[in-house]
């Protein structure tokens, strides 16, 4: 209990200090013309650099931060959809349409070329990071084009429709490839269609 309450001590000091220098930083960011989001990178880096040298974040503090990591950008994109435009968000969704498909062909295509030919890893390796290549990591961009006021427009509104169609197929792509992944690893020449669907539903229930 007395290790737990000196983590938990350690942890709201690193995070205040944190949360103090983020004004500053992010304030003098705002004069460059440069997104807070830099500075948040920057402090994230120093922390880390700080615990390399001294070893002081524990485990249990690393796994607390990692917590609020996924809570915060969980809280930011709902924050996102809340203010976001609906009218807009369907207004462009065709034009994100024609962007999406190049983006859930192009990419993992060539990521699966890359891990096919040149590690030689095999198939399913291949196949699961072809289809994280697809995937779209919304949250940096969304703080930077929030910062720029270029959210609530309609190149943000595409966007958002972008990514939220790439991390829809990519969902789904990962639940067929876990359903099939035991089948290719055992080089069955047939597939039970009926149970690679229901593998494929909880997959896609679980991921979501």
């Amino acid at each position: 209990m007395t290790e737990a309450g000196q983590d938990y001590g350690t942890l709201m000091l690193i995070l205040g200090a944190v949360t103090i220098l983020s004004v500053p930083s992010r304030a003098f960011l705002g004069r460059l013309a440069l997104p807070g989001m830099i500075g948040f990178i920057a402090l994230g880096l120093l922390v880390s650099a700080a615990d390399a040298q001294t070893g002081i974040l524990t485990p249990f503090m690393t796994g607390q931060i990692e917590v609020l990591a996924q809570l915060g950008i969980i809280a930011l994109l709902f924050r996102v959809g809340l203010e976001s435009n609906l009218d807009q968000l369907l207004g462009q969704l065709r034009r994100a349409t024609k962007v999406w498909m190049s983006d859930a062909v192009v990419p993992p295509l060539l990521v699966f070329v890359l891990i096919w030919f040149w590690p030689g890893l095999g198939l399913v390796p291949a196949l699961l990071t072809a289809i994280a290549a697809s995937a779209t990591s919304i949250g940096v961009s969304v703080v930077a084009w929030e910062d720029a006021k270029a959210l609530d427009t309609p190149d943000g509104a595409l966007l958002l429709d972008v990514a939220e169609l790439d991390d829809l197929s990519a969902v789904i792509l990962l639940g067929i490839v876990f359903a099939v992944t035991p089948y290719l690893q055992a080089g069955a020449a047939t597939i039970d269609l009926q149970a690679v669907l229901v593998t494929v539903g909880l997959q896609v229930i679980k991921i979501a």
